[in-house]
């Protein structure tokens, strides 16, 4: 089992992955999702794991890096390319995201998520733990509104095959985190 990623950790993982990429004379854009971006917005302790989303270029010099790191650390790192992320591509992931300040990193820029893309990721994970630290968020007042997460699911592409699965997903979501709005007398789709 791997260790716990805190905030030190994962701030630790960027670094040694910035030293690794020395051959670099360029910066690569890493965009941390899921626990990783929660940990540096403040609002997780922890996570199994770091997340990311890089680009192309960032995905090939990323990956003897991020092997290397685990191996070393023991402990996983999954990174995805161009907004692919296993079931489904979002190339919207970084439209909103917002830069991680006060990093001195020679070859990585840091984002983080913001967290409407932050819920919808999770929300297509399809993961009971998923599903709970999002409504953990809400209960903690950071929502989502149901138009901004609609009208970015509309640029989700499914994988072939998963179109059906990542749909019922979503809206297996929408229906659980909007539950308790016909009984505030909110509108939603169904009333």
């Amino acid at each position: 089992m791997s260790p716990q990623v805190d905030k030190r950790a994962t701030l630790d993982i960027l670094q040694t992955l910035d030293s690794y990429l020395e051959k670099y004379e360029r910066k690569f854009p890493i965009y941390l999702m899921g626990g990783s971006a929660l940990i540096l917005r403040d609002v997780q302790e922890d996570s199994k794991d770091a997340d990311f989303i890089t680009n192309s270029n960032g995905y090939l010099a990323l990956g003897e890096a991020v092997e290397r790191l685990e191996k070393e650390r023991g402990i996983r790192i999954d990174y995805f390319k161009d907004g692919r992320i296993i079931s489904y591509r979002y190339e919207d992931y970084y439209l909103r995201a917002e830069k991680v300040r006060g990093l001195r990193l020679k070859h990585l820029d840091v984002y983080v998520l913001d967290f409407v893309n932050i819920i919808l990721t999770k929300a297509l994970s399809g993961r009971e733990s998923d599903m709970q630290k999002i409504l953990e968020l809400k209960r903690r007042g950071i929502t989502a509104p149901r138009d901004e997460l609609e009208r970015r699911f509309q640029r989700v592409v499914p994988n072939r095959g998963k179109e059906k699965e990542i749909k019922e997903r979503f809206e297996n979501f929408l229906q659980a985190y909007y539950a308790d709005q016909k009984s505030k007398g909110f509108k939603t789709s169904s009333s």
